[in-house]
């Protein structure tokens, strides 16, 4: 009824990934229920999935794969891309909501939830949801952070930092290299010139001294490419 896969995740740790199979085992739906939990209870998963009916996923976007999830994953990054923080918001609160299955015993909380997020941003960053989205990866293998300053998406970084600030791992997060090239997203947005990222992630605290998989530094690549503004940025605030 399942498969286990070992995976390595963001920070090249292990976790657990459940597959369901198509395999139709004819048992009654509680049974499958129960076995179902047992199994993911067995194999140590931090939330476990709560099911009504064993081709429905309520369960966060970190612990199990399915249908649901790469469904919300899609949504994420197509709101990414739109620059959508609203769209995010949203996204973010339905997903915290279907991991608790309350969103179709209580219509209003949805409403409710959705209006303190878009004021009260820490309460946000405390959700379960939002640290699971921030690392999460595109189909080209780039991380939330790492995507919106690949988009110049000024207003979508602002907001990710904004969630990640409070967070206890956020400088791993933040200075998280692609796998490609192990360029992190200062580097990006050095390359590209925007001095409002590099301004935004320097303040958040991204390491400029880091390497990309050349040997080359966040400052160097803004000198290289003629970006002057930015080259100036660094020399003045911080010691090359």
């Amino acid at each position: 009824l399942f498969v286990k896969e070992l995976c390595s995740d963001f920070f090249g740790q292990s976790f657990l990934i459940i597959m369901m199979s198509p395999i139709d085992t004819k048992e009654p739906t509680d049974t499958k229920r129960k076995l179902r939990k047992s199994v993911v209870r067995s194999m140590g998963l931090s939330r476990v999935c709560r099911t009504k009916d064993i081709d429905i996923c309520n369960c966060a976007l970190a612990s199990v794969h399915c249908q649901v999830q790469t469904a919300r994953r899609e949504s994420w990054f197509k709101f990414l891309k739109a620059g959508s923080v609203e769209k995010l918001i949203e996204v973010i609160i339905e997903t915290e909501l279907h991991r608790k299955s309350t969103a179709d015993n209580d219509p209003t909380e949805h409403t409710e939830l959705l209006r303190k997020a878009e004021t009260d941003r820490q309460f946000l960053s405390q959700l379960p949801s939002s640290y699971d989205f921030l690392r999460i990866f595109d189909d080209d293998r780039c991380a939330t952070l790492q995507c919106a300053v690949r988009l110049q998406k000024l207003e979508v970084l602002n907001f990710l930092l904004e969630l990640l600030k409070p967070m206890s791992d956020r400088h791993i997060i933040l200075n998280a290299g692609h796998f490609s090239d192990n360029s992190t997203p200062l580097m990006d947005a050095c390359s590209a010139g925007n001095l409002q990222m590099v301004q935004a992630l320097h303040a958040a605290g991204a390491k400029w001294f880091l390497k990309n998989a050349a040997g080359v530094q966040a400052h160097q690549m803004a000198e290289k490419a003629g970006h002057l503004d930015v080259a100036e940025f660094y020399r003045t605030h911080v010691d090359l």
